[in-house]
């Protein structure tokens, strides 16, 4: 099964957009165990400039021949594609909904009727790699084709993971809505038994009470247990009243979800060559 293209985040530092990372006194680093050098990761006010600016560039297709040979590495994903050709595609999916979600989603077609997927077009960019002087060789319309298919592909599944990881979210919050009614509710119901056998036990003894300045006492403390359970039950309709309303709130945080705007645009197209 081809993998699933992943969100353009600082999650996924393989891809070659995020391999800028200028080292030296105090400088910038990505990876694990970063001393004496600034954290370089895609959130950071730099790689958004640099991401930014790269992205308003200009992007012709390019030839590119990447050398697998030179790498050093074994890439097993890679090996049976050694010695082909074809044409490559990265495209920017963009999700707008409750909030956006930027996806970076790769296409390849080899010119001898295979395909890529998104991980081998990933690896390809981890290998040193030259570009031609000439321009590229025409792009054939079937492998137009199969590239456009590859990247409806991907973005279908984009769509229907975001709507699997939408409606675990919606559960899961509706789960603790519900958990947290439950658990009030059976609190505050402890408490009004509570006050209710008190009431009883504070009536028996003012009954059997010998003299009026007992009796009064008794009903006093009837009447102040009396205003402590009026107050506990509109605790209780208050707190279902909340509860009422933070459901609302999810009921329209998913509704604004599911209304979904996506938006394509092509980062670049390349001629590749694997040697």
């Amino acid at each position: 099964m081809d993998a699933l293209p992943q969100p353009y985040s600082d999650a996924h530092p393989a891809h070659p957009a995020f391999c800028i990372a200028p080292t030296g006194a105090r400088g910038y680093r990505s990876g694990r165990n970063v001393e004496d050098a600034n954290l370089y990761r895609i959130g950071h006010p730099l790689a958004q400039r640099i991401i930014k600016e790269c992205k308003a560039m200009p992007s012709p297709p390019a030839d590119l021949t990447f050398r697998y040979g030179e790498s050093g590495k074994t890439i097993s994903i890679l090996q049976p594609h050694v010695g082909k050709s074809g044409w490559l595609t990265l495209s920017l999916l963009t999700v707008t909904a409750f909030d956006t979600e930027d996806w970076l989603l790769f296409a390849a077609a080899c010119e001898d009727g295979t395909d890529l997927d998104a991980d081998q077009c990933q690896r390809l960019f981890s290998l040193p790699a030259t570009e031609s002087q000439h321009p590229p060789p025409p792009e054939t319309p079937p492998a137009r084709l199969r590239q456009d298919a590859q990247l409806a592909q991907q973005q279908k599944a984009v769509l229907a993971r975001l709507s699997e990881k939408n409606a675990a979210l919606f559960e899961s919050e509706m789960a603790k809505l519900e958990g947290w009614a439950s658990d009030l509710k059976e609190s505050l119901e402890h408490e009004l038994k509570e006050i209710d056998r008190q009431i009883k036990e504070a009536r028996r003894e003012a009954q059997l009470a010998a003299s009026l300045e007992l009796k009064l006492e008794q009903h006093r403390r009837i009447k102040d247990l009396e205003k402590r359970r009026a107050e506990k039950r509109r605790g209780l309709f208050e707190a279902q009243d909340a509860i009422d309303s933070r459901k609302e709130q999810l009921l329209d945080q998913v509704q604004a979800r599911l209304r979904q705007f996506t938006s394509t645009s092509e980062v670049f197209r390349l001629h590749w060559t694997l040697i």
